[in-house]
């Protein structure tokens, strides 16, 4: 594109060049349709903890190994699994809690499992409801680990904090919103993936628009928003600035 990579530095933007930052995305989750709403307006993107968890057993004989004296990492590792769904499960509607990946050792079909290593990942809305929900893993894994006589090691990986919205901006945005689809309250949700507006907000105040899309689905080919969403997306987000021009910074 005849760009000089040398020249990156230059695009660099000043704070005192932005007065604020809008964000329109899909939800890449099902809330809006579900709802059978079109727009939802971003209260904050959601606080972030990713763990590596390893546990240790005791590989064996899958023949000879007597299910009373196994130490089953496996076994151990599945049951630490619906505990963390528990505990995602039960806190606020902004709280979730996965496992992503497994890898199981030796993985053999006649083989005790010796050793899984899974991820977690941890979101919620504030950073003091993350935090709580990850005290209750490490004490559930933990005593899972002592009571089935395995190891466990937990190794967090990243760890970001939750970014939330500019109030004012936010404010002006359900007001934009309610303009364009007639609602008398805007949805407002918290964003449980990461975006621009993460970064941006370190430059200045950010608000983000939501728009439906088909079943919650992201960076797949499935991927769809109706097109009268997004004129309903664009009607809001033009309101949002002229209203934002009219009153200032």
């Amino acid at each position: 594109f005849g760009l000089d990579v040398a020249q990156l530095a230059g695009a660099a933007r000043r704070r005192d060049e932005i007065v604020a930052y809008v964000e329109a995305h899909i939800e890449q989750g099902p809330v809006l349709e579900a709802e059978d709403r079109a727009l939802g307006v971003v209260s904050a993107i959601a606080a972030q903890y990713r763990f590596r968890a390893v546990v240790g057993g005791v590989a064996g004989h899958a023949g000879t190994m007597a299910m009373h004296l196994r130490r089953d990492a496996l076994a151990a590792a599945a049951e630490m699994v619906l505990a963390i769904e528990t505990i995602g499960g039960g806190g606020p509607g902004d709280l979730v809690a996965t496992v992503g990946r497994m890898a199981v050792r030796p993985g053999v079909p006649n083989v005790v499992p010796g050793e899984v290593a899974f991820t977690i990942d941890i979101r919620a809305g504030a950073d003091a409801t993350r935090d709580r929900a990850a005290d209750a893993v490490r004490r559930a894994l933990g005593g899972i680990a002592a009571r089935r006589g395995v190891s466990l090691e937990l190794e967090l990986q990243q760890d970001l904090p939750a970014t939330p919205c500019d109030g004012g901006l936010t404010a002006l945005m359900g007001q934009a919103v309610r303009t364009a689809t007639g609602e008398d309250a805007p949805r407002v949700l918290v964003s449980g993936a990461g975006h621009d507006a993460m970064v941006m907000a370190r430059l200045a105040p950010m608000s983000m628009l939501f728009l439906r899309c088909a079943g919650g689905v992201s960076h797949h080919p499935a991927e769809a928003v109706r097109a009268a969403d997004v004129e309903l997306a664009l009607r809001a987000m033009t309101d949002f600035i002229e209203r934002y021009e009219r009153q200032g910074p």
